[in-house]
């Protein structure tokens, strides 16, 4: 629907169906916040440093009512302004959603639309508020909305969005009075559902720093007791309360004071237990495995917290094991790894590859019925479980990048016949990789593993070749966000230690003079701006210190993308070299 021309023309249509969701939520929010409307336009006031809040809402406008939207920088103030040249959407905010263009006139209000609405969308009208005329403290651990007009607090309760630990607030006001029993109760309610971030608190009992409160008789004032999680600035303020009180240091044992003020400056993060399973063990065999999120550790009964390990068994600084058990390992891994191929061609197989754990074998017209009976005799002779994992369609073997004729254990990828698809040893598989090169390889695997025979494999690779024109043509136009160019880099010692120039190290330096404390062990994030600079600090900066203004090094990445797709390609005779006119020749056309 849409309102046409005063003097005629074509007008700009708008959906007549809107879905009430976060996203309108959102928009809706940063209006009332940062938004004026006139007669045909639509303004939202977007502050400087908060370009990622101009994107979503420039995304949702385009997404939700089909319109664009201009944006420039405000002259005089350090903020962008974001416009809607719309007739039509300013009576869809005014009439049907009810928000007028000022607050004189009534924009200071919760459409009934989002008070009747889903909890998303009225959890997406607060996220707007907040980003708009909001702010958020780790220190009070409480979100604060600033409104012009009390009205706005009144209609839509928000004395009741306050925090997600009550006790450690303790008095929530409302017009300068306390909140009543009623209120506090549904903030209780609404706070048990809310799903927060993961803040750097402690618990306050399993820490000592309760017993140590109790002993210096400074648990109040902020009040300690009955909580289970604290957050460390406050639990640094308690700390200092302690130390003040020099006349019950006697009573304090030194240990325990030390042990908690390591712990409230450590980088650890606590988090309750959620839930606790046993799981049942029947099997003769134990297995490894993975876990998918951080941190890649769990606890057994006892309290023994186990870790991966593999492959340290022989690593210089490991702090157990011997040399020789490594060697000893390897030697009947070795033994019992020739048994199994002796054992695989006397029945006509060909071995394609292994690894310490694992065989490739091959044999024209073989079964998978063929494949599991090898499986058992391989098992009866080496008196190791195996199993087949698959059988492949089709796999490739990718070669050292050092020593192109000379293949690598462990980079390979391949389709199984049912479709899913193992990759080992490429960029997907690396922490380091930047979210562009991620993605990018991600859509060519997609389109890869979609084909079944070598045949069909040739057949894609146009269509791999245009995924990775169309990430170029992006990187060169300024289309990339900065969060998917940052490399993730773990740093392996203090700043200072440093003594080279190589990018990590510089990058560091740079969080370091920031005012960033960084510990060996912690992972960064920088933006790669000019490799080849003369002065090392132009070739890299840290995500985090980007400016409004900030660039890439586009032909820095664009060796990334076209190193990523030779990865895949480069077994079917496209080098590096290749894919470069490829893309030449490819973007040309376009142009």
């Amino acid at each position: 629907m849409g309102r046409g021309k005063l003097t005629g023309g074509l007008i700009q249509r708008i959906p007549s169906h809107l879905k009430i969701d976060e996203d309108l939520g959102f928009l809706l929010g940063f209006y009332v916040g940062d938004g004026s409307a006139t007669g045909s336009m639509i303004r939202l006031d977007v502050g400087a440093n908060e370009r990622e809040h101009l994107k979503r809402l420039r995304a949702i406008l385009l997404r939700k009512f089909g319109v664009k939207s201009r944006c420039y920088r405000e002259r005089r103030a350090r903020m962008y302004v974001l416009q809607v040249n719309s007739v039509a959407l300013v009576q869809i905010f005014r009439d049907v959603l009810g928000l007028e263009g000022s607050v004189d006139r009534g924009k200071l209000r919760i459409p009934e639309v989002i008070l009747n609405g889903p909890s998303d969308a009225k959890r997406g009208f607060i996220l707007g508020l907040v980003a708009s005329d909001g702010s958020v403290s780790r220190v009070r651990n409480f979100a604060d909305i600033a409104s012009a007009d009390h009205r706005l607090v009144k209609h839509g309760h928000l004395y009741g969005i306050q925090t997600k630990n009550l006790d450690e607030t303790q008095k929530i006001l409302y017009e300068g009075a306390p909140a009543s029993r009623k209120h506090l109760s549904a903030l209780r309610s609404m706070c048990s559902r809310a799903q927060t971030a993961r803040l750097p608190q402690i618990p306050v009992r399993a820490s000592g720093l309760l017993d140590l409160c109790r002993t210096a008789r400074v648990v109040r004032a902020p009040r300690v007791s009955g909580l289970e999680m604290i957050s460390k600035a406050m639990a640094g303020l308690k700390l200092e309360q302690v130390l003040a009180r020099a006349h019950r240091q006697r009573e304090i044992l030194p240990g325990r004071l030390a042990s908690v003020s390591r712990l409230i400056e450590s980088p650890l993060v606590f988090a309750p237990v959620a839930s606790i399973e046993e799981v049942s063990y029947d099997a003769p065999y134990v297995y490894c495995f993975g876990l998918q999120d951080e941190p890649a550790a769990f606890f057994v009964e006892g309290g023994v917290l186990t870790g991966n390990s593999f492959g340290y068994l022989g690593y210089r600084n490991a702090r157990f094991g011997r040399i020789e058990a490594h060697e000893a390992t390897t030697a009947f891994s070795r033994e019992m790894l020739l048994r199994a191929k002796e054992l695989a061609e006397s029945q006509g197989y060909r071995m394609l590859h292994a690894l310490v754990d694992s065989m490739w074998l091959h044999r024209p017209g073989a079964t998978p019925a063929d494949y599991a009976a090898l499986a058992l005799a391989i098992e009866q002779e080496t008196d190791l479980p195996i199993y087949v994992e698959g059988v492949y369609d089709w796999i490739a073997f990718l070669p050292s990048r050092t020593h192109p004729g000379v293949g690598v254990p462990n980079r390979y990828l391949g389709r199984f016949n049912d479709g899913t698809m193992k990759v080992r040893g490429i960029e997907v598989r690396r922490s380091d990789m930047p979210a562009l090169i991620e993605r990018t390889q991600t859509r060519m695997l997609e389109i890869l593993f979609g084909a079944t025979t070598l045949q069909e494999v040739r057949a894609a690779i146009p269509r791999v070749l245009d995924i990775l024109a169309e990430a170029i043509v992006r990187l060169r136009n300024g289309e990339v966000r900065a969060a998917d160019l940052a490399i993730t880099t773990t740093i392996s010692r203090t700043p200072g230690d440093y003594k080279n120039n190589a990018i990590v190290a510089v990058a560091a330096r740079q969080m370091h003079r920031a005012g960033v404390d960084l510990h060996p062990g912690e992972r960064i994030q920088y933006i790669v701006t000019d490799a080849g600079a003369r002065l090392p600090d132009d070739r890299v900066r840290p995500l985090g210190l980007l400016g409004p203004d900030w660039s890439c090094d586009v032909d820095y990445y664009t060796d990334q993308l076209l190193r990523a797709t030779e990865t895949l390609l480069g077994p079917l005779g496209y080098s590096a070299a290749r894919l470069r006119r490829e893309v030449e020749a490819r973007t040309a056309t376009a142009r």
